[in-house]
């Protein structure tokens, strides 16, 4: 049977004992322990001359001294550890280990980086591990060593199945009830029909936020897809601030479209330029008072073209200094992800700036800054919002 490693040779107790020494009682190995990250090196022969203590707290023993010598998997306690003679790195099983394959590429000279499931026998019971696993060469004088890092990643992928199931069970469950909304005119008065329609909107705002919850989790993973198409720019801020007079927030407060609202055609995606700009206007109304007006535009830019969410207030010193961040909010705990996905999504998607203004000439502005060169018409010249 052809196994993953060339050799399964390893070295003596003496010869082992020899590549302790380099790092017993040194600096390094303190260093090494106080860190909460586990941290192995192995020998050519793959066997421990190091742990830390927060990789032996994850192993199959806290005492240093029964782990030094031994491989990876049989220092975690693999359940294929003992199917061959050779030991760990011999079965079938170790060719789609993360850990072994990372080893080998950095035996290679290569640093590696891999996922690996292990599964384990812990008293009566198995017990699966998620773990990444890094390594590298490490010269160590005329020693030849690999340095590791492993890191249990079980909860990552545990919340990455939940929020799977979750948003595509919730999602489905919200299509069915909209499903029979559009069935209900049929068996209702004429008197209804607005109740009806109220919750057609509802339904449909639900989803959108569930959507845009799901493609902030996509976004910052790497993993959202655009959809670009043309767009006629007053014509979209109209669609928006029709759809901003049902924001509870919005409630007792007024959204004008800017007079000198600047109309062009551009070409980006129209999901995440509106997501974007919901959360402009959802900050803004949240911002104001009672009575109060916010502004909707858009206008020419020296770097493109700008749409852009005004109303009356003025933000504190410490609160600007501090937006954009990912949990940073000024109505609780739990919040504080609408400027980050606002930033996310504008630059790291649709290639623009994103920012704000806030002083008493104007009162505060968000505006996102999108290129000349993603729009069909280059030419962007301004017209009246009628054109």
């Amino acid at each position: 049977m052809a196994t993953l490693f060339e050799s399964h040779e390893r070295l003596s107790p003496e010869a082992i004992r020899q590549q302790v020494d380099l790092f017993h009682n040194s600096l390094l190995q303190q260093v090494l322990d106080a860190l909460p990250l586990a941290v192995v090196i192995l020998n050519e022969c793959r066997q421990l001359v190091y742990c830390n203590m927060a990789f032996r707290k994850q192993s199959s023993s806290t005492d240093l001294d029964r782990l030094l010598g031994l491989r990876m998997g049989e220092a975690l306690g693999c359940i294929h550890k003992d199917l061959e003679p050779e030991g760990c790195g011999a079965t079938e099983y170790c060719q789609h280990c993360g850990a072994a394959n990372a080893i080998l590429q950095s035996l290679r000279g290569r640093a590696s980086t891999l996922e690996c499931r292990l599964t384990r026998r812990v008293a009566d019971r198995e017990e699966s591990l998620d773990l990444q696993a890094m390594f590298r060469p490490l010269a160590a004088g005329s020693e030849t060593l690999l340095l590791g890092i492993v890191i249990d990643i079980g909860h990552e992928k545990r919340l990455q199945v939940v929020e799977r199931l979750f948003f595509h069970d919730i999602i489905n469950s919200i299509d069915a009830m909209q499903g029979l909304v559009d069935f209900l005119p049929a068996f209702c008065t004429p008197e209804a029909a607005n109740y009806i329609d109220l919750l057609r909107l509802t339904s449909s705002r639900v989803t959108e936020v569930i959507q845009s919850q799901k493609d902030l989790l996509a976004a910052e993973h790497g993993a959202l897809n655009l959809s670009s198409q043309v767009l006629n720019a007053f014509q979209f801020l109209e669609q928006l601030q029709k759809m901003a007079a049902h924001l509870t927030a919005a409630v007792g407060k007024q959204l004008i479209l800017a007079p000198e609202c600047a109309n062009f055609i551009i070409n980006t995606d129209a999901t995440l330029l509106k997501r974007i700009l919901d959360n402009m206007l959802k900050n803004a109304f949240e911002a104001s008072a009672p009575g109060a007006t916010v502004t909707l535009g858009a206008r020419l830019a020296n770097e493109g073209y700008e749409f852009w969410v005004r109303n009356p207030g003025v933000m504190a010193p410490e609160i600007q200094l501090q937006l954009f961040k990912r949990s940073f909010s000024t109505k609780g705990d739990g919040r504080g992800l609408g400027t980050y996905s606002m930033k996310l999504l504008g630059e790291r998607y649709l290639g623009g700036r994103v920012g704000f203004r806030s002083y008493e000439a104007i009162g505060t502005e968000f505006f996102i800054s999108l290129p000349h060169d993603a729009t069909d018409d280059a030419s962007g010249a301004e017209s009246s919002p009628g054109a």
